[in-house]
């Protein structure tokens, strides 16, 4: 009989976190090896698996880490273990990620800013839409989070920013605002990105193209915060079978 695999995961306190330790449980194929919480910090009630530190020879077996911790809590990570690992963590530093590029010779990553796979999608979709219609349209892109959520513009605004420089084989200089200082007209040679923070919305992006006589919006929503934790899985079954190297979602998608 095939044996499940088994999974570990950094950062279970968090929102993200406890997402993805559910979502294990429910899953017919994984198990939940352990999870991981900072140094002093809390446990939490009726976890169901071990609670550590850190990853030391008292640990158990896992086949993949999950980490959605910190940008440090990752770099500790990669120093204590060479098994799969899947980053969901941004705002790694110069420094930090050419660390991240050093491992990548001993162990299979997969560094993303968003898990979700309908996001991925869109980053695709974004590139070609840029690539096809080319620099005489006007582009913005416009990214809506929860009022709990300080930083702007979102790591996924970001790398939708760098999916239509990609397509537009350009280097856009970013404009981003916080609604509702928001720039009134577009000026050239830049990619505004506006953000909203309102409610208890889990993330909602557009990127909107416009040539003054028509206008095409590309987006995608998150109904539930449980598809950042299934698009997690999804990816961890992936990494799983690669070999050691440096991934993103969208190889995950092109498998």
């Amino acid at each position: 009989m095939k044996q499940n695999l088994s999974i570990a995961v950094a950062g279970v306190g968090g929102r993200l976190g406890g997402e993805i330790y559910k979502a294990i449980q429910y899953a017919d194929d994984v198990d939940l090896a352990f999870g991981l919480i900072r140094p002093g910090g809390k446990a939490i009630k009726g976890f169901p698996a071990p609670l550590l530190e850190n990853i030391n020879e008292t640990a158990p077996e896992f086949d993949v880490l999950i980490d959605v911790s910190t940008c440090d809590g990752v770099i500790q990570r990669l120093s204590e273990t060479t098994k799969p690992m899947i980053i969901g963590v941004t705002g790694f530093n110069s420094e930090q990620l050419e660390r991240i590029a050093q491992r990548v010779k001993k162990m299979p990553i997969l560094l993303t800013g968003n898990f979700s796979l309908g996001v991925n999608l869109l980053l695709d979709l974004a590139e070609q839409a840029a690539q096809k219609l080319g620099s005489g349209w006007q582009i913005k892109i416009k990214e809506t989070h929860h009022i709990h959520k300080q930083d702007y513009p979102s790591g996924t605004a970001l790398m939708l920013a760098g999916a239509v420089n990609s397509g537009l084989d350009s280097d856009l200089l970013l404009e981003p605002a916080l609604h509702p200082d928001e720039p009134k007209e577009l000026q050239e040679n830049t990619l505004p990105i506006i953000s909203y923070r309102q409610g208890e919305e889990i993330g909602q992006h557009t990127i909107i193209l416009s040539n003054g006589s028509e206008e095409i919006e590309l987006g995608h929503r998150a109904l539930k915060r449980k598809v950042f934790a299934d698009g997690a899985l999804v990816a961890a079954r992936w990494l799983a079978r690669q070999k050691p190297g440096l991934y993103d979602m969208n190889d995950v998608l092109n498998r």
